[in-house]
């Protein structure tokens, strides 16, 4: 996929969309755990397909809440 990307984190669900048109949303239990790297966040679906998160652009702030939105939700590996 091609275009910017917007992430809407919450802790029901995760929303991606791009400029390109997709639009794409679920629920935590399609996911089995998440994994941080520099600057990025991975979560992993049980199927072992996985969606990458920039962390690049966010505040301390932000990345800490949204770790707390993920370890709520998933473990961490």
């Amino acid at each position: 996929m091609q275009g910017e990307f917007t992430a809407n984190i919450t802790p029901r669900s995760i929303s991606l969309k791009n400029t390109a048109g997709t639009d794409f949303t679920s629920v935590w239990n399609v996911y089995e755990y998440w994994r941080e790297a520099k600057d990025v966040i991975i979560v992993v679906f049980r199927s072992g397909g996985y969606s990458t998160l920039s962390l690049a652009g966010l505040s301390e702030p932000q990345r800490n809440e949204l770790r707390g939105i993920l370890s709520t939700a998933l473990p961490r590996r």
